[in-house]
């Protein structure tokens, strides 16, 4: 299912008002198979099955864990409401990591934490960060490395490599449009997020620790929703 994310919701969103439920299936199916931790797209999944009569008994955890998560998006308007910084950017991040670039949240996570007007700036100076390049078009537009055992050089290499491999895999298999690839490195996690596209737009960053990588796959999202907002 190729397009921004807003031309995706969009074109699910006619599917369901003009009551063809058979091409809002294939596009939920299409854009899953890209993103299976997606739990919105599961339980799109869920309602394309509903809809076709089919025995959804099995899928309930899905409608669970969606609800847990409308549950923490409610906790999460409390807290910007209570004037709570610190929990309001801990919520804001895990929405991220999920994958979520609703500009709502980014505006929260602007008003949580000053300073990420500049995504690609504000990606470079997270915690723990040691190094991050970020390409347009397949040309490196910008990079940072600080506190690693790998030069920037090397960083921009073994960042070009895995992309390289990535590329390759898709030509053989249909892949999508890549989002993320999480990989754990030298120094901790990898994380690497692209639009893919005519115009691609990809932000890679190298953690101190595995257990950031998490926040690091968020950091990428903020990069890739604001390349995607330029072109909206």
């Amino acid at each position: 299912m190729a397009g921004s994310v807003s031309e995706r919701l969009a074109a699910l969103q006619w599917a369901v008002d003009a009551d063809q439920w058979d091409e809002f299936a294939e596009g939920v199916e299409a854009w899953a198979g890209e993103q299976p931790d997606n739990l919105w797209l599961q339980a799109g999944r869920v309602v394309a099955a509903a809809v076709r009569g089919e025995d959804t008994s099995q899928t309930r955890d899905v409608v669970r864990a969606l609800d847990a998560r409308l549950a923490a998006q409610i906790e999460l308007l409390a807290d910007v409401q209570a004037g709570d910084r610190q929990e309001t950017r801990s919520k804001v991040m895990e929405e991220l990591a999920y994958g979520s670039r609703d500009p709502v949240l980014l505006g929260a996570l602007q008003w949580a934490e000053p300073g990420p007007a500049d995504p690609i700036k504000n990606l470079f100076a997270t915690a723990h960060l040691v190094g991050g390049c970020v390409l347009n078009n397949g040309q490196i537009t910008s990079m940072a490395a600080r506190g690693s055992r790998m030069s920037a050089d090397s960083l921009g290499h073994r960042m070009d490599q895995i992309w390289s491999d990535v590329s390759r895999l898709n030509r053989r298999i249909d892949l999508g449009i890549v989002q993320s690839v999480v990989v754990l490195g030298e120094d901790g996690g990898w994380a690497l997020a692209s639009t893919g596209g005519d115009n691609p737009r990809m932000a890679s960053v190298l953690v101190a620790a595995a257990s950031v990588a998490t926040e690091a796959a968020a950091r990428a999202q903020v990069v890739i929703a604001a390349g995607e907002a330029e072109h909206d």
